[in-house]
């Protein structure tokens, strides 16, 4: 009786203690639930307020007129950094389609009123369609370029930062345009060239190292590398055919005159022509 009795007794002990057991593994997967719920729902809280936090990001789409793209190309010529530091991802590609045709048919209006003054007649009038339209397009080429080279240098790989950062170093081609016209003697004529070159190659540094945050040391042996191919293609013959896509007269008459070696007057060579 009594060894009957102690095994009750044990078997009451056991299934009491595997009650507290069960209760426990309860009791701590509601506490793991619960903090598992606290995690998740702090997470999202947190991705929530990523737009606000993140550098780089706005949830306010930028405003495109003319006094912003006025004040936007003062500062990519005087100060670049500054400009491009401030670029703001929104998944808005508005903006700089915008900006890439507003910039496009500047030039193309340049380039339009300086053909007919030279006599091109009406068919010049075709550029202020097609230039905006290839600026456009141009703009995401160059951007997937600017990408790559942000990728050599360790950047970050961002395509609209990129698109919106070339979007802006549009407006040099009007720019490049009145230079070219002005550039009346073949000396003026190379040394505007090469200016504008140089200044292109340093926003694209600017655009990599403050808007896509690359690594500066690579970034400067890079277009340290970049800078020497262009001096080196300046010194080819080549160079001569990318003068004459500025401005094409005076590049000519210097390319005749050198290949004949003799004086050659555009205007009196036109004339003969006709």
């Amino acid at each position: 009786m009594p060894a009957k009795t102690t095994k009750k007794a044990g078997s009451k002990l056991s299934a009491t203690k595997a009650k507290k057991t069960v209760k426990k593994v309860k009791d701590d997967l509601v506490k793991a639930e619960k903090r598992a719920e606290k995690t998740v729902k702090k997470a999202v809280d947190s991705a929530k307020k990523l737009p606000k936090t993140v550098k780089g990001y706005s949830a306010k789409k930028a405003k495109v007129d003319i006094r912003t793209l006025i004040l936007e190309a003062r500062d990519l010529l005087l100060r670049p950094r500054q400009l491009f530091e401030s670029i703001k991802v929104n998944n808005d590609f508005d903006e700089p389609i915008i900006k890439a045709a507003v910039y496009g048919f500047l030039g193309a209006l340049v380039s339009t009123v300086l053909g007919l003054l030279g006599g091109q007649g009406l068919a010049s009038l075709t550029k202020l369609i097609s230039v905006p339209m290839v600026a456009v397009l141009m703009t995401f080429g160059l951007a997937g370029i600017l990408l790559l080279i942000s990728y050599i240098a360790n950047g970050r790989m961002d395509f609209e930062a990129s698109v919106k950062a070339v979007s802006s170093k549009i407006f040099i081609y009007p720019l490049a345009i009145v230079l070219a016209a002005v550039s009346l003697t073949y000396p003026l004529l190379v040394f505007t060239t090469v200016l504008i070159d140089v200044f292109v190659l340093y926003l694209a540094y600017s655009m990599v190292v403050y808007c896509l945050n690359a690594d500066l040391k690579r970034a400067r042996v890079l277009f340290a590398v970049l800078a020497v191919l262009m001096v080196l293609f300046y010194f080819t013959g080549y160079s001569t055919a990318w003068f004459m896509t500025r401005n094409f007269e005076v590049a000519m008459e210097h390319h005749l005159q050198q290949t004949l070696g003799m004086q050659i007057d555009m205007d009196s060579l036109k004339n003969l022509i006709q």
